[in-house]
């Protein structure tokens, strides 16, 4: 469509040279690894880069059969935002809510929403790249088949790993990073989110959807803390003042081969420090943790979160399994998890005191490894899909110096923490602190 007469030409081509200035590499917006950031260094990209998608899909569509299109690496730059982003962050009609950030505390904002009709957008524009990729993703927000693979984004920390129908997503941090975005009075509940480790679970996006005002925040699903009140979360928040604040933390890494991809850091807040390893693998996701320590000397209330989220279904207790929603948790090593289902009922208001107060109700189920003796300072857990049998993890070393764990198809998989080796069926393995192998 060719722009109408009324419209100045040279203003049209000043706002879209504008416009293209911001479909680039830099510190904030999209990175090279395909995330996207904003309020500094934040992952937003179900957030802010959601609606940047929607606003530029919007113009290529406007643009299109014009002389005055946007260029073709600027099309390419936005889709790898979007192809190799956050379609990588999204299970069904869900996103990861860490990527989503401040906008969790409102209303139904981990649905795609207007990503969809981005989608949409760029499959009506003519000579779009990659429409069997847009097609395809459109089609698993829809309810059809979802992706299937791994994704580390290095720059955002964070792992996303879709696998036999199951999504997990796990959200590390390091000193390279921002906390946990709080404008607008948004977000102040999520101080357990600040420190990572922090995991989705998702079979189909229902699981959170709408979920938060009826959330426990002490028990954010892949955190270890304390069990603790609203009262004393927005005191920890009021206290810290942790907004636009980098993350102290010099202990992590990330590394990925193939479909394997592992993620790490030593956990640091309040007093409470553990060392956390995530390893993703076809065939499941396993969590360890090791070295847990508190210096309150308060391990009778500290508590790992497996997952919280809306029942659905059944569950099964199966051997050292919990079944729910076609999605498998399994004990490894010593691990001793609980489980509850919890009737809960909690309002919008509670995320934000602005808003106009809306009564949620529901059943979540809760599944936890409190820290007593039986756990006393090591966790060690696998999620995969009910769908496959049982898959054969073996757990060879969980403590301050390694986390390693052998896959079905018997790959070693290692964290080291410090300098040193390991043995394992007579052969030793070395690394350097900090260093991830995979073989």
């Amino acid at each position: 469509i060719e722009p109408k007469a009324t419209i100045p030409i040279a203003l049209l081509v000043k706002a879209i040279e504008r416009i293209s200035e911001e479909i680039r590499i830099d510190k904030e917006g999209i990175q090279n690894d395909g995330s996207f950031f904003q309020h500094g260094r934040r992952l937003y990209s179900g957030g802010y880069g959601r609606s940047f998608a929607y606003d530029i899909a919007q113009l290529i569509y406007v643009l299109q059969n014009t002389k005055y299109q946007l260029s073709s690496d600027k099309i390419e730059l936005m889709l790898t935002h979007v192809l190799d982003g956050v379609r990588h962050m999204t299970q069904g009609d869900a996103f990861d809510m860490a990527a989503i950030n401040r906008e969790l505390a409102r209303k139904d904002a981990i649905k795609t929403g207007i990503l969809k009709k981005a989608l949409e957008l760029m499959l009506e524009t003519e000579d779009m790249p990659r429409k069997d990729e847009i097609k395809s993703y459109l089609v698993s927000i829809e309810g059809g088949k979802q992706l299937e693979g791994t994704k580390l984004f290095s720059e955002a920390m964070m792992l996303c790993h879709h696998n036999n129908g199951v999504y997990v997503g796990a959200k590390f941090h390091s000193d390279k990073l921002w906390d946990q975005d709080t404008c607008n009075s948004e977000g102040e509940l999520c101080y357990n989110m600040t420190y990572g480790t922090h995991t989705n679970i998702m079979r189909d996006g229902s699981e959170y959807l709408n979920i938060l005002p009826l959330w426990d925040f002490s028990k954010i699903p892949g955190t270890t803390a304390r069990s603790e009140s609203d009262e004393v979360l927005q005191a920890i928040f009021d206290k810290h003042n942790w907004c636009c604040d980098p993350l102290p933390n010099s202990h992590y890494g990330c590394k990925q081969t193939g479909d394997k991809a592992v993620i790490f850091e030593k956990a640091e807040h309040d007093l409470i420090t553990c060392f956390v390893s995530d390893f993703a693998f076809d065939g499941g996701f396993v969590s360890l943790g090791a070295g847990l320590k508190d210096a309150k000397k308060q391990n009778d209330i500290l508590v790992t979160t497996i997952d919280q989220c809306f029942k659905n279904g059944e569950i099964v207790r199966e051997d050292r399994s919990v079944i729910h929603h076609g999605i498998r948790y399994t004990e490894l090593d010593s691990t001793k998890m609980d489980f509850e289902i919890i009737k809960a009922e909690g309002d919008w208001k509670r995320l934000n005191p602005h808003r106009v107060k809306d009564t949620v109700n529901g059943e979540l189920l809760l599944l936890t490894i409190p820290h007593n003796e039986i756990n006393k300072d090591k966790y060690a857990y696998m999620i995969s899909s009910n769908d496959i049998e049982v898959q054969t993890v073996k757990v060879i070393k969980n403590d301050e110096q390694v986390q390693a764990i052998l896959t079905p198809d018997n790959k070693i998989m290692a964290v080291f923490h410090q300098t040193c080796s390991f043995t394992y069926e007579n052969k030793e393995y070395f690394g350097n602190e900090k260093e991830i192998i995979i073989q």
